[in-house]
């Protein structure tokens, strides 16, 4: 009886980080791991590797020193059959439309002629068909049922700077990829090296701009972990919404009258720090929060001076490059301008922006001032005399 290293060998020459076919070559492992399938790969990226043998897979590392014996061979289009892998048949599998690569400059390999050829889509099947001159046979890709497990939302609007916390982002970061949570934090701020410096991949930089509202009320938990604060106008925004929020526990906090019905309120340190019941609890809370009560209408006095200052003019100008690449929060343009973007900014932030107050360069060009909407005249009807 003639003796197999595996009754199906699946055969490729790398598997890189992502793509479509190592997708389908996943969801073939984890099918079908009641099979006898060798993965017999020449090079394989560290995470597919990772993701294959969590599930069972047996993949082993291609040696053309050494001989490996099948029933069947699968392969693709990229390769030839290598000489060492006998079978008693070889099965390829297309997965694209050969004639448009052909026109691209592919090279189909020189015994694909010899092997049983299927394609993942009837076009992939039709191009192997007019190219190859033999049946193709279509083999739609495996696919597993998914059920992932929910993405946690967080988003903090904020400077990346010491007193903000930045370290503590980081720990909190690695907290969930250590628990293999799903998270996307969204940092709204202008600076995105700051947040590449975080380190993170699921931790994204959003421009900073005005309206900060419909990104906080899609999150599950606005997140603010700094060294010190007055009372910070993001965290009580995002209650009033009904969003709850992950903070460091400071004196603000009890102004407030919040507690954990509205969130989570961490010691400096982040060693009461549970991600595992942040995770758990996204969703559930059900509250409604108004702030203090407002005491500026006291504040403000009434009555009118004798003499009304005149009305702000303003002025519409554009971004310059400098204004782009420093990363110049302008807040009138909604954030960090892009260059040659245009806005209406008062007269009186003009010499700043023009580089006269102490900065070294002008971020802005003036293109004119902004008058006041001019309405219509009315024509007058002529008069004429009465017969």
């Amino acid at each position: 009886m003639e003796h197999y290293d595996a009754i199906n060998i699946y055969y490729k020459r790398y598997m890189a980080e992502i793509g479509g076919i190592e997708t389908m070559t996943y969801n073939l492992a984890y099918k079908y791991r009641n099979k006898d399938v060798m993965f017999l790969f020449g090079g394989c990226h560290p995470g597919q590797l990772v993701r294959l043998l969590e599930v069972g897979a047996n993949v082993v590392e291609y040696d053309m020193n050494k001989t490996y014996r099948c029933k069947r061979c699968f392969l693709s289009f990229d390769s030839s059959i290598p000489s060492n892998i006998i079978a008693d048949d070889y099965v390829r599998i297309g997965h694209n439309n050969f004639e448009i690569l052909t026109d691209l400059g592919f090279v189909m390999p020189e015994d694909a002629d010899k092997t049983i050829n299927y394609g993942v889509s009837r076009e992939a099947c039709e191009s192997l068909e007019k190219i190859l001159g033999k049946e193709c046979e279509y083999c739609p890709n495996p696919y597993i049922d998914i059920d992932p497990k929910p993405l946690l939302k967080l988003v903090s609007p904020q400077r990346i700077s010491p007193e903000k916390g930045p370290e503590r982002i980081k720990k909190m970061a690695e907290e969930l990829d250590r628990h293999h949570i799903p998270f996307q934090w969204t940092i709204i701020t202008n600076d995105k090296q700051t947040v590449e410096d975080l380190g993170n991949d699921s931790i994204v930089y959003l421009k900073a701009r005005l309206d900060i509202f419909p990104y906080v009320k899609d999150a599950d938990y606005l997140v603010l972990l700094s060294e010190y604060e007055g009372s910070p106008m993001a965290p009580q925004e995002a209650l009033m919404m009904g969003v709850p929020i992950i903070v460091t526990n400071l004196g603000w906090v009890k102004d407030l009258g919040i507690d954990e019905r509205h969130g989570f309120f961490l010691n400096k340190d982040l060693s009461d720090l549970d991600v595992e019941e942040i995770y758990r609890k996204k969703g559930t809370f059900k509250f409604d929060w108004q702030p203090p009560e407002d005491i500026w209408k006291d504040l403000l006095l009434d009555g009118r001076g004798e003499k009304r200052k005149k009305p702000m003019e303003l002025y519409r100008v554009k971004a310059t490059k400098e204004a782009s690449e420093r990363n110049i929060l302008i807040p009138e343009a909604g954030g960090v301008p892009e260059e040659g973007q245009e806005f209406n900014i008062p007269e009186s932030r003009i010499a700043t922006l023009l580089g006269k107050n102490g900065f070294k360069a002008a971020f802005i060009t003036v293109i004119g001032k902004v008058g006041p909407e001019e309405k219509p005249k009315k024509k007058r009807k002529k008069q004429t005399d009465q017969p």
